[in-house]
């Protein structure tokens, strides 16, 4: 048993890299660490004041978010948690991958009524209950894949640094 032995032993493994090399890779890990998880460059910078009125504004858009994000998924004919999900779920989310201190994300009215649609088109409107607007768990897996495939391809455009697209 090779590996155990070599557990036990108290002979120190020979480096062949020099200290400089290993200096290099320890930054390129970081630089790698906070391109991946930015707010780890401008979280040093929040104060106690900062704070508080983070705490205040994440008070005051909890409370409106909450019945805002609900109406959201009536408009895609889902039941409310699933509102709730796309309001809370992407601000956490996106708090430790963005670069922005300053972040306005969530849902959006033309974009509940497209899924809505769209799903509704592709399963077919029968999946839709007519007593609550609320789609059936077909539908409502439908909607979530469409959800996981758009997520899917922003992560891929976000590694690929694709974010030029965006902007123009």
């Amino acid at each position: 048993y090779p590996l155990c032995a070599l557990a036990v032993s108290d002979e120190r493994p020979v480096s062949t890299q020099s200290t400089w090399d290993f200096q290099l890779e320890e930054n390129e890990e970081r630089i790698v660490f906070k391109s991946v998880f930015p707010f780890l460059d401008w979280a040093r910078t929040i104060t106690r004041e900062d704070v508080c009125k983070d705490l205040l504004a994440g008070i005051t858009i909890g409370v409106l978010l909450i019945p805002q994000s609900m109406s959201y998924a009536a408009l895609a004919h889902l039941p409310p948690q699933y509102g709730l999900y796309t309001g809370f779920i992407p601000l956490i989310v996106f708090a430790f991958l963005t670069s922005s201190y300053n972040i306005s994300i969530g849902p959006v009215a033309p974009i509940c009524v497209l899924v809505g649609d769209a799903v509704s088109s592709i399963i077919g409107a029968g999946h839709i209950d007519r007593s609550t607007e609320y789609g059936d768990k077909m539908f409502q897996k439908a909607a979530s894949g469409l959800a996981l495939v758009a997520g899917g391809i922003l992560v891929c455009m976000s590694i690929l640094r694709l974010g030029f697209v965006r902007s123009r």
